[in-house]
């Protein structure tokens, strides 16, 4: 059984709702990290879209095709049909209206393979935190690859935690720094307009020996 937390009570999902969390989850929290950036976020935006499923009249055709509806989820947690419309006419003028913008952020670094030559056409990937109650690896925020330099500039990054990996068709993956695998890669804390540089990555050909130790335990 899958619960939901609230500040006030700890709700157990019906049976019904707990098949479209599993179903949908990954999916929601996945478009919401996109959107917001930041795990924590993405997670409150899917734990107040169930709990809000939990407590309102859904739409005669929902279990046609949940996935659409789910689709219609704001970045807040709304869905978009409770979203804030604005109807103006021919040069009517309208006040009090706000949009927030947010400076995006930039991650970037050199690859290079064990004898500090560049490596071209890696692929590099940003990754976020994993989905809540999940192993493994987050959502790709962004992909890029290096150039003929091996350097690497992956930029319109909202504020957040991320993990940044690089891999190609001969090299084993690598997690920034020098990890084999998510979990123990070093995260990058980005904050909003900054750049955070020297995120490099050494990769060793798929047939070499095994991952080094991670440097940090």
């Amino acid at each position: 059984m899958i619960a939901i937390a609230t500040q006030a009570r700890v709700q157990s999902l019906p049976a019904e709702i707990e098949k479209l969390f599993r179903e949908h989850s990954k999916f929601i929290y996945r478009t919401a990290f996109r959107v917001t950036g930041n795990g924590e976020d993405a997670e409150d935006v899917l734990q107040s879209l169930f709990v809000r499923i939990m407590h309102r009249e859904l739409p005669p055709d929902f279990n046609r095709n949940p996935k659409a509806y789910l689709e219609g989820v704001s970045p807040s947690g709304q869905l978009m049909g409770d979203s804030m419309r604005v109807t103006v006419q021919t040069q009517q003028v309208s006040q009090d209206i706000s949009l927030s913008l947010v400076r995006a952020g930039v991650i970037s670094g050199n690859v290079r393979d064990a004898d500090g030559k560049p490596v071209i056409n890696a692929r590099v990937r940003i990754v976020g935190p994993p989905v809540p109650g999940t192993a493994g690896e987050g959502p790709t925020a962004l992909t890029t690859t290096t150039n003929d330099l091996g350097a690497y500039r992956a930029f319109w990054l909202l504020p957040g935690e991320y993990r940044v990996v690089a891999e190609g068709p001969r090299w084993r993956t690598y997690w920034f720094a020098r990890a084999a695998t998510a979990t123990d890669g070093s995260p990058v804390v980005l904050r909003e307009g900054e750049e955070v540089s020297n995120i490099d990555i050494v990769l060793r050909p798929s047939a070499d020996d095994p991952v080094p130790p991670n440097p940090r335990r």
